[in-house]
């Protein structure tokens, strides 16, 4: 599971304290990388000088202590830190300086491993980021000099796109070179699409979607379909959900097309909607964590809402729904009931397991229980 340094602003202050009783992995989330290899933390007051010493002193040694099985990673990259990946990879000097500051921020702080977050090869990812045609060969060299580097003995792992086209003849080479290949199987729709879907739904209704979205079973399906060893595969569980402000209130609000959407600018792009109360208001996403959907009240009990917001469980999409009639808000989202469903799923197809983006939003563990279960039943 990715556990932010950020978060320790908001949600999740009290870490030391926390239940990571059924937690095998926490991806310590994020340290960024320059054009040169060079690793650089993003917040060094959260690093290393919160609370007892540190969110990664806290994580390596206090958490650790309490649960010797955890393993803790650093995670490298993510959405906003993918600036330079390109770069490193199409440099041998670069790589080698990598792999080896890698090692050095493993021994030193006293982590069981890397991630990898690299969004993405090829391109797509933030505005900025650089990128080659060659980036998914580069990558593979990348991850054999890093393991080159670390060893067997510390974990090496990726998260990658939902489009494994993306790695192309290299994805399977990938795949070996990793403990496991960490699928991002969430933003799989939000407010760059023209109508209102599932951020992560398990199976996607093909007659009612309009956005070609794509699902959970299908991308697990695709990565097999290419030689992927379903063993080395982990899907990923969404702790929030995204939001649209829809023209029609048919089916809860769902696959409705949005409001002020222009089809064919970008693709189909619908108005801003501000989220919950940790949107970003200078950029608003629509994101709902699903802490601050049951901490704002939108939803009085895990399975139940308050007025003037009604829930619907999509039961093919193995998501639920709020939407609001008076508003025509529209919010597809993830609950104790899906998660531990895709868990189950994740478990029946032999798959490594379910990483979880991110453990903050989550609200008194109702989540993170809840997939305990699905996976030990």
């Amino acid at each position: 599971m990715y556990l932010t340094n950020w978060s320790i602003y908001s949600r999740f202050t009290n870490v030391a304290n926390y239940d990571f009783s059924g937690v095998d992995v926490i991806n310590y989330a994020f340290f960024n990388v320059d054009a040169s290899g060079n690793v650089l933390t993003l917040d060094e007051w959260a690093d290393y000088g919160w609370g007892n010493g540190g969110l990664i002193r806290i994580l390596t040694h206090d958490i650790k202590a309490k649960y010797p099985n955890i393993k803790v990673v650093v995670s490298i990259g993510g959405w906003s830190c993918s600036q330079y990946f390109s770069d490193v990879a199409a440099s041998a000097t670069a790589r080698k300086r990598f792999a080896d500051n890698i090692l050095n921020i493993i021994t030193t702080n006293g982590f069981d491993g890397v991630d990898l977050d690299w969004e993405y090869p090829g391109g797509g990812g933030l505005d900025g980021n650089h990128s080659r045609a060659d980036d998914a060969k580069n990558f593979l060299a990348m991850l054999k000099d890093i393991r080159s580097v670390i060893g067997d003995d510390y974990l090496l792992t990726i998260a990658n796109s939902a489009n494994a086209s993306i790695y192309g003849e290299y994805l399977v080479d990938i795949s070996k070179t990793v403990d496991w290949v960490g699928v991002m199987t969430y933003d799989m729709a939000g407010a760059w699409n023209a109508y209102s879907g599932f951020n992560s739904p398990l199976y996607i209704d093909k007659e009612k979607d309009k956005n070609n979205q794509t699902s959970i079973s299908d991308v697990v399906e695709d990565y097999i379909s290419k030689g992927v060893s379903a063993s080395k595969l982990v899907i990923g569980g969404a702790f929030y959900g995204r939001s649209w402000m829809v023209t029609s209130d048919d089916n809860n609000g769902a696959y409705q097309l949005c409001q002020q959407s222009t089809w064919g600018v970008q693709g189909g792009v619908c108005n801003a909607i501000v989220g919950d109360a940790f949107d970003v208001s200078w950029a608003p996403t629509g994101v709902w964590a699903y802490y601050s959907l049951r901490k704002q009240g939108l939803l009085k009990s895990a399975y139940s809402a308050n007025s003037p917001w009604i829930r619907k469980y999509h039961e093919l999409e193995v998501c639920p729904s709020l939407y609001n009639y008076n508003t025509h808000v529209f919010i597809g989202y993830d609950d104790p009931k899906s998660l531990k469903e895709k868990t189950k799923f994740a478990r029946n197809k032999g798959l490594a397991g379910i990483m979880v983006w991110e453990i903050s939003e989550d609200y008194e563990r109702e989540l993170l229980s809840a997939m305990n279960e699905g996976w030990n039943e």
